[in-house]
């Protein structure tokens, strides 16, 4: 009897071992964020009161240019809606504009007695 293994086996154990280093690599990110959340933290701390302030300036600056950024998005979304709107409310405006000036015309037509088809 041989001892090989089969290749499902060979199969298993080579997804294991992508298995094995995938998760490797998952907790070495993730004790890599928590050094630098506790690095961010230090650094927050050890800044004097008026560097304290400055910071947190800093983060509300950055806190509302966000929500600014947000609102703009949210503006543009909705002037790209409302014109798409208005430019169909257009078209229709003009297609009936043209079929009113259609039916006008066919009807001078036909009281010369010149209609060439009805239109409907």
């Amino acid at each position: 009897m041989s001892s090989a293994p089969t290749a499902s086996i060979a199969s298993m154990v080579k997804q294991n071992e992508a298995y094995a280093t995938a998760y490797a690599h998952a907790r070495e990110l993730a004790v890599t964020s928590e050094i630098c959340s506790w690095h961010d933290r230090q650094y927050r701390n050890s800044l004097r009161p008026s560097q304290h302030l400055q910071a947190r300036t800093e983060i509300q600056e950055e806190t509302q240019q966000a929500g600014e950024m947000e609102l703009a998005d949210e503006f543009a979304t909705e002037a790209k809606f409302s014109l798409a709107m208005l430019r169909e409310e257009r078209r229709q405006k003009l297609r009936e504009l043209y079929q009113a000036e259609a039916r006008a015309y066919y009807e001078e037509l036909a009281m010369l007695g010149l209609a060439p088809i009805p239109l409907v």
